[in-house]
């Protein structure tokens, strides 16, 4: 089935520094239903004559998306935020992001790194007040949506002696780590793992976020684990408090959590997917 050849039912094409000559005189004639860009390029199209007809063809815009929102701070985010109302006032629709229903113009932003501290609810908050004052159009944070999480590995409890003697096997031993997606992921290890590099449960809900990136092993692991604290308030390494858990020594754990964490992020769920048991940042 599908659609006939040359006529999809939305049209998209890049506009950047990189199309020249015929390119650009092709996009002129024929607008695209969605033009890919960078705010360079969206200044000149609103400035330059030779360009009136896709400020034109844009007139009524439903959506404008700004992707890595994250990266326009500073002057060039005052630049770029100006830039937004210019575009808004130029193709007609003024009335925001409040306005999709009514006509006006959708303003949307993607970023993976616009807030990292506080809880989901502050972030939200956060983001919102900086796409506000990016936009010029009114955002609450329950518009803002963050990243869905879920454990690749079952979650176990170390206090219970069966799984702590599963994993004190898995340290002392040299022997083969589990061959295959599944024996790996219901491993006890493998679980300790992702709850100490991958992900944790807020204190207010129990929704899943990242973990705070963490040291494998390194200087102050002795102290770590003999002391219970780390040196000048640095929290112990990973491997310090494997080496509490299971009483091994912590140069040991080290070089097992190196093993574990290679060999699971090489493990996938099917030939198709892209997502390995460890995906930590």
């Amino acid at each position: 089935m599908g659609y006939p050849e040359g006529r999809p039912p939305v049209r998209f094409a890049r506009y950047t520094g990189q199309e020249r000559g015929a390119a650009r005189e092709a996009l002129r004639s024929e607008p695209p239903d969605i033009l890919l860009t960078n705010y360079m390029i969206l200044e000149l199209l609103l400035t330059r004559s030779e360009d009136r007809a896709l400020v034109r063809a844009a007139q009524g815009l439903r959506f404008l998306v700004f992707d890595e929102l994250h990266t326009y701070r500073g002057r060039q985010g005052a630049d770029v935020a100006m830039l937004i109302r210019r575009c808004r006032h130029a193709l007609g629709n003024t009335l925001g992001a409040r306005a999709a229903s009514g006509g006006g113009v959708v303003c949307i932003g993607t970023s993976a790194t616009m807030a990292s501290g506080g809880g989901s609810d502050e972030q939200r908050r956060e983001v919102a007040e900086v796409s506000q004052a990016l936009f010029g159009v009114d955002f609450t944070p329950e518009q803002v949506i963050g990243e869905t999480l879920e454990r690749a590995t079952p979650e176990t409890d170390p206090a219970d002696p069966a799984i702590r003697n599963a994993i004190r096997e898995a340290v002392v031993s040299d022997g083969e780590l589990p061959p295959d997606y599944e024996s790996f992921r219901a491993h006890p290890l493998a679980s300790w793992i992702e709850s100490t590099f991958g992900v944790r449960e807020e204190a207010d809900g129990g929704k899943l976020v990242r973990r705070t990136p963490r040291r494998i092993g390194g200087e102050g692991e002795a102290i770590g684990r003999n002391h219970g604290g780390p040196r000048g308030g640095r929290p112990p390494s990973a491997a310090s408090e494997l080496a509490a858990l299971v009483g091994a020594e912590p140069e040991r754990c080290a070089e097992v959590l190196r093993r574990w964490l290679l060999r699971g992020s090489g493990l996938y769920r099917s030939e198709s997917s892209r997502f390995s048991i460890f995906a930590f940042r």
